[in-house]
């Protein structure tokens, strides 16, 4: 009896290995000829699914007898699909050959902006500069009260302002130089300057709301002209907005020197119109006390 059992497991077995069956092929690029790594190879309909290896070779295990769609794919390249007929465990070896999906990448580029303005990008260019530098950058100018370029220049160390006769700074001082020794540019272009006598520009005529930050070279290196022996003054300009922008800056102040004071009426009621001798007789010695510490009125 034990005989009979195992000669039936063995024949289902056998049954069961014939119905089964493999599928081996190749992939490759019709073009170039090699061989395609990580290309997709499914059945459809079936749970039956790999990928090439490194010499662009499958191989489908389990497969059961019938007709099949076989599908091959690739990114960048156009899917095969293919049917198969499974009739015996040997199938013959598949080679497929993929075409290019006929879409050429184009070119990637990636622009990054950052912000010239921020503090950190003036530490960082001050940091990194060849020569001695200081800049200001464009967030502190906005929180400061200064109108002009001239006023934020200022603010420099090693840097002083020759003032007007109105007393409003106008010409910058680099390391105790005369302006005439020192030079202006805008976004690293030399300006000239609006005076047909003297080539120094005035920077008070420059608002502090057009900077994007302020360069001060104390140095000369070679990429400065000759005239640059105090130093260089560098407006960078901001960039006109991608859209359209509204920026308004609103401020306020006080002065205790006009708090709790009635300016606009007066207590005439403690004012005493006569003097202390009139009241208590000439004899009489006048006090601190007897006087108002009010304004006085002059009849």
């Amino acid at each position: 009896m034990n005989k009979y059992l195992q000669t039936l497991l063995f024949l289902l077995l056998c049954v069961t290995a014939a119905n089964a069956t493999k599928l081996k092929g190749h992939v490759y690029d019709r073009k170039t000829g090699e061989p395609i790594v990580g290309a997709t190879v499914s059945i459809d309909k079936t749970s039956k699914a790999t990928t090439t290896g490194l010499d662009g070779s499958f191989e489908l295990k389990d497969i059961p007898k019938g007709t099949f769609m076989l599908r091959v794919s690739y990114i960048m390249y156009k899917t095969v699909l293919q049917e198969i007929d499974i009739t015996k465990e040997d199938n013959p070896h598949l080679k497929i050959y993929l075409d290019a999906a006929g879409k050429d990448l184009q070119e990637v580029s990636v622009v990054s902006q950052k912000n010239g303005g921020s503090e950190r990008t003036a530490r960082r260019i001050e940091q990194q500069a060849t020569q001695v530098m200081n800049v200001v950058s464009g967030k502190a100018i906005e929180i400061s009260p200064d109108l002009t370029v001239a006023n934020v220049i200022a603010r420099v160390s090693g840097v002083s302002v020759e003032r007007n006769s109105n007393g409003d700074g106008q010409y910058a001082i680099l390391r105790g130089m005369d302006k005439r020794y020192n030079y202006t540019l805008v976004n690293g272009v030399k300006i000239p300057s609006p005076d047909n006598k003297y080539r120094y520009v005035p920077l008070d005529i420059f608002p502090a709301d057009l900077l994007e930050r302020l360069e001060v070279y104390k140095t000369l290196t070679p990429n400065l002209e000759g005239d640059a022996v105090g130093g260089v003054v560098n407006m960078v300009m901001k960039d006109a907005p991608e859209r359209f922008e509204v920026n308004a800056n609103i401020a306020g102040g006080y002065s205790q020197l006009f708090l709790n004071r009635k300016f606009m009426s007066y207590d005439y009621g403690s004012v005493n119109h006569r003097s202390p001798s009139e009241i208590n007789g000439k004899a009489y010695q006048a006090t601190q006390a007897d006087f108002s510490k009010g304004t006085l009125i002059i009849l």
